[in-house]
């Protein structure tokens, strides 16, 4: 054996530990620039809060400080793991353990598969937390802003109005005005286990009303379509208990992903707008891959760094990739609500970020 090869041969075993201890080293900052933030976070919402509210309750406020906070931070989480990137990599320059690593002949680049498994790792936490968490925190952070304005939940009006009983059937409203108790372009969808329809029926007026803790729908005129043929039925009525969550359904990000490509498939089937809940669920999932995007490339990319003042120029310019991000999300936001362009064409939005995964490995 080669006698240079021999005498490195026990540093070379160092180096798994070595991507363990990077790895760890970043985790931990992470969780200190998340709390930090967190609290500065939350202290601007309570004083915003305190300027705003109509109706002053400590219990509304903590709720609506904290699903706040669960609300707008994750989006922000991205940049938030770059701060961590940067407090990290800083350490091994300082400490010059990044000169070392380098002496042993591992590359920036050989940092990229095992920062992409805790990449990957904070994206499934992420998406966990989309699909569990989120959909209640954005509701209730709704719920605690009306009280704090002193505006009645249930006035006004609610788009597109889902529910489903417990044998399967589909209960859709395009609008619902609970002034009036009026619910207006109804469609009734019964599938079996498979999702797959058996019968449809078109409710274009019905009437909608909150009595004694339920929900009563009464359709005069309903026309039922199935394979056996076409029938008429009158004066339908649906009771099911009332929960506030069911009168959430005009914003999208009340919806679990679950949920959302559910609606989607459903919606666009029988002619109402997919749009909303293809661009939430879109939307959800931009800011999934990013997170994986800037812990696995931007830890490799940071990490070639040779001096601090570098460090802080290559920082820069991915702050400024991801704020381009941000605006271009937001810009295609409003062609998809304004022009009603398909939210398909936002996947464009992550090729080039998607291309630098095989730029870091070349």
């Amino acid at each position: 054996m080669n006698p240079l090869k021999k005498a490195l041969s026990p540093l070379a075993e160092l180096v798994p530990f070595l991507f363990r201890y990077a790895a760890a080293l970043f985790l931990k900052r992470t969780l200190l620039v998340l709390f930090t933030l967190s609290l500065v976070s939350l202290l601007a919402v309570v004083v915003f809060y305190l300027n705003q509210a109509k109706v002053l309750s400590i219990k509304t406020m903590l709720l609506y400080a904290v699903s706040t906070l669960g609300v707008y931070s994750v989006f922000f989480l991205p940049l938030v793991l770059l701060a961590a990137l940067f407090l990290t990599v800083r350490y091994l320059l300082q400490a010059r353990l990044s000169l070392t690593v380098f002496t042993l002949g591992v590359a920036p680049k050989d940092f990229f598969l095992p920062f992409l498994g805790v990449g990957f790792f904070l994206a499934l936490l992420l998406a966990v937390y989309f699909q569990t968490l989120y959909p209640s925190a954005a509701y209730l952070q709704r719920i605690t802003y009306l009280e704090s304005k002193r505006k009645e939940v249930l006035e006004g009006v609610v788009q597109n109005f889902w529910y489903k009983t417990f044998d399967g059937t589909f209960i859709h409203f395009a609008l619902v005005n609970l002034s009036e108790k009026k619910a207006y372009g109804g469609k009734l969808v019964k599938v079996d286990r498979d999702f797959r329809p058996l019968w449809f029926a078109s409710a274009p007026e019905a009437s909608f009303s909150l009595k004694g803790g339920k929900i009563e729908v009464s359709v005069p005129r309903l026309v039922r379509y199935s394979p056996e043929g076409a029938f008429v039925e009158r004066n339908l009525r649906f009771v099911f208990p009332y929960d506030r969550k069911l009168l959430r359904v005009k914003r999208p990000e009340y919806f679990s992903l679950a949920e959302l490509v559910k609606l989607s498939l459903l919606a666009r089937h029988y002619g109402v707008n997919p749009h909303p809940y293809l661009w939430e669920l879109e939307k959800r999932l931009l800011v999934v891959f990013l997170t994986l995007w800037t812990v696995s490339f931007g830890f490799v990319y940071l990490l070639g760094s040779i001096k601090e003042e570098e460090l802080a120029y290559r920082t820069a310019a991915l702050a400024l990739a991801l704020v381009a991000f941000y605006a271009a999300v937001g810009l295609f936001q409003t062609f998809v609500e304004k022009v009603g362009v398909s939210p398909l064409y936002g996947l464009l939005l992550a090729v080039p970020y998607a291309a630098a995964f095989f730029k870091v490995r070349s």
